[in-house]
């Protein structure tokens, strides 16, 4: 079996809840690490730090100082495989290992995919060493599959979202369809969560849920109209439903609500 050789695998594990503080230098080793699904901070070299959002992996490799976890508290779900010897040294010559990769982190697309890869490389490395090296080849073909998103290219997904954004601000009560909206994009249901919530600082759903509220809110500040007709114009017919959102968002019922806002509009308007 020597088609497997000039490899040498250093660590790897799986750790669900990942709450570490990387900060080193790979010398001598190469690594491929994946956040599947989580918050960190992540840093290369003399960037500043960075927030992002799991499903990415990237390459450690031997020179830049590589620095990452979570100092915000919080944890993700993170896999890690290192290793050296000339097979590697290969692997970078021939662009397999993608060390000189722009941007550095790079979103995975098919993440349950990614990450059945690299648990089969894991589970490889205990029961079955020299095929482990078959496994990592596999992972790192998959890897070189993943689009290179610049910024120009995010340009006008970033655009798409702010008008999504507006519309669902304009015309909160109606319905609306996240994942028919990412396919009409062109892009997977996560790279569009991921990028909605970068874009709004909310998912989307809660984005829309928390739209409705608020126009929901004004409709009680400036008008007489019944709080169940206003849930239902607001999208959430269920009136105790509407009713439990309202007052976990704003720490009032509807009807208080609009009581406290006349009650002080009325005395503002005696002064």
């Amino acid at each position: 079996m020597s088609f497997f050789q000039g490899l040498t695998f250093l660590r790897s594990a799986h750790i669900p809840r990942y709450s570490w503080w990387i900060d080193r230098r790979f010398d001598g080793d190469w690594g491929i690490q994946y956040n599947h699904a989580g918050s960190m901070q992540w840093a290369m070299g003399r960037q500043p730090l960075r927030v992002c959002h799991g499903p990415l992996a990237w390459i450690t490799y031997p020179g830049p100082q590589f620095r990452y976890g979570n100092r915000l508290g919080g944890n993700w779900d993170h896999y890690y495989v290192t290793f050296t010897g000339p097979r590697a040294e290969r692997y970078v010559r021939s662009g397999l290992l993608p060390v000189n990769r722009r941007p550095a982190l790079i979103p995975i697309r098919e993440p349950d995919r990614f990450r059945d890869a690299f648990l089969e490389l894991l589970d490889c490395l205990h029961a079955d060493p020299p095929m482990a090296v078959h496994r990592l080849e596999g992972l790192l073909l998959l890897l070189a599959r993943q689009p290179q998103q610049s910024a120009r290219n995010e340009a006008p997904l970033r655009r798409a979202l702010r008008e999504l954004a507006e519309r669902i601000r304009r015309t909160p009560g109606q319905p609306i369809d996240f994942t028919a909206e990412a396919r009409h994009l062109h892009v997977s249901p996560d790279h569009f969560r991921r990028s909605f919530r970068l874009h709004t600082g909310l998912a989307p759903h809660q984005f829309l849920l928390r739209a409705r509220l608020d126009h929901a809110a004004g409709q009680l500040r400036f008008t007489d109209e019944p709080i169940k007709e206003i849930a239902a114009q607001t999208g959430i017919p269920d009136i105790y439903y509407f009713t439990r959102l309202f007052r976990q968002t704003y720490h009032l019922p509807p009807g208080r609500y609009r009581q406290e806002f006349q009650t002080l509009q009325g005395e503002l308007t005696e002064r």
